[in-house]
Parts: structure tokens; sequence; C-alpha cells
């Protein structure tokens, strides 16, 4: 089964939209995480509301993979972008890492939890279905690097001591998913849809004014590669 997490209500209302056979659940209370199980185009999946941040990301994750047995996790929504990348771009996450974790004392690399991969990568499988799937929709985009943390950058000082990769971009949630992933063996896929610019002066303003169309354009994607057949 394919599960499918965005942060935000616009990053899966598109998705929920066009699911048959719904059923909506509730998890811990919590009013942030919403989860909807059904069908579209004959397919089962798992659509997710998770919350911003990485613990909320992780729990989603981690209700997917137990509950709802997924064996492929796509993570949707938008991203700022750091490095060759201009809005309305889409990246797919060659490589997922985190800007935020620092265990260097002890012979780790800067982003790297103990005992985990440098870098969380996606199978190479699904990797190019979905660049197929893009293709085929004649949609272009970019591979690059999604650094993932708990804080909205705004300026590339934020990621003084990572080494940016050419085309890159900031999320906050990707890295949990990905990391939730990789422990339970499960596939995984980062998919972000370019909504601002680290670093350019009205960053917070095109960010504010665009960040529902963006998100939304993000689902409508992931939509669309589901309904061919992923």
């Amino acid at each position: 089964m394919i599960g499918i997490i965005g942060a935000m209500v616009e990053e899966v209302e598109t998705l929920k939209s066009r699911m048959e056979s719904k059923e909506e659940l509730a998890f811990l209370g919590f009013s942030l995480i919403e989860i909807t199980k059904g069908m579209i185009d004959h397919q089962e999946i798992v659509v997710a509301k998770s919350g911003i941040g990485k613990a909320n990301a992780a729990m989603v994750a981690t209700i997917m993979i137990e509950k709802y047995q997924c064996d492929l996790i796509i993570n949707t929504g938008i991203a700022g972008g750091i490095c060759g990348v201009q809005p309305k771009d889409i990246v797919l996450g060659e490589k997922v890492m985190y800007h935020d974790v620092d265990c260097t004392a002890f012979q780790y690399a800067y982003g790297q939890i103990p005992q985990m991969p440098k870098y969380f990568l996606p199978q190479t499988m699904y990797l190019a279905k979905i660049k197929k799937n893009l293709q085929n929709l004649k949609m272009d985009y970019k591979e690059g690097t999604i650094y993932s943390g708990d804080s909205f950058i705004t300026s590339k000082k934020q990621l003084s001591q990572v080494n940016l990769a050419p085309v890159s971009v900031a999320d906050m949630e990707s890295g949990a998913i990905a990391q939730v992933c990789t422990s339970f063996g499960v596939d995984f896929i980062a998919m972000k849809y370019v909504s601002d610019l680290v670093d350019d002066p009205k960053q917070i303003s095109n960010y504010t004014e665009f960040e529902k169309e963006m998100a939304r354009r993000s689902a409508a994607i992931c939509l669309q590669i589901v309904q061919n057949n992923l």
C-alpha cells in the first residue's frame, strides 16, 4: 500500500478529494494529525496530514508502516529553494539529510544521526518510476538534496556547516520520514515543489502569498503520478 504524507491541509486535500470509499481516522487525540484511507483509481492508499516538523512527521510515518503496512511512503509538499532552483520547480530528493544534527564529537559527519547513514537514499526503482511519470506528464523536474530540520530556513548562514549540493532545497519533514522508513526497511520518495527562495528579500512575503497555491500544485502532481500507476 502507498502512504502519502503532507505537512499541511493544502498538501493533501487534492488527494483526499479524489479518494473513494474513504475512511477518516483519528489517532492519539492530536488534532494536527489527520489520516484518510481509501481508493484512487483502484489503488488503495493512505493519505495523512502530519503537521509541521520532524516529530509529527515521524509519528505519522510510523503509524502508516505499523498499522497500514505501507511499503512505499511519498512525502509531498513545498520546500524552500537553496541552490540551483527557482519557484515552481519540482525537486526529487535523490538524497535527504538533516541540517540540524551535530554528533561530530563522536566522529559522525555533520547531519548524521549515530548508527544511521549520512544520507537517506530513496529506492532507485521508485525514483525511476516517478521520473518516468513526470516525463510522460511533460513536467520538468530536478534531482537534488533535501536538507531537513526543525527550522524555517531564511538564510544560508543557518546552513553554514553543511556542504550544500548544487541543487538543494530545505524542508521540515522529509528527513524524519526518510529515517523512519530506512529503520523499518520501507521505501520512500520525497518530492517537493519550490515555494520560495532562501536569502531572497521577498522570501517571507512570497511564502505567505503563494504557500497554499504551491502546496495544492504539489498535491496535484502527486495525484497525477498515483493515477499513472506508480
